[in-house]
């Protein structure tokens, strides 16, 4: 499978969600999906400081559907 979009993030959106993929904030603690779409995200980052992960890979790490990750990363 050949990626549609190239994932790179700048460093204000990387601290953003490694903040939300903490699953953290403030004393409540948010829904799951928002934590694992974060951290997919952050998987997805093909930037200097990012992983680069391929989109089957980010689907058995996170448990979640290759559709997602696909919706997620463009």
């Amino acid at each position: 499978m050949s990626l549609q979009y190239v994932w790179c993030l700048s460093v204000p959106e990387r601290q953003v969600l490694t903040r939300s993929a903490k699953g953290r904030c403030g004393h409540q603690r948010p829904p799951m999906w928002p934590v694992k779409r974060a951290r997919a995200l952050l998987k997805c980052d093909a930037g200097s400081a990012g992983a680069g992960w391929t989109d089957e890979a980010i689907v058995d790490a996170l448990d979640v559907s290759a559709d997602s990750v696909g919706r997620w990363r463009c």
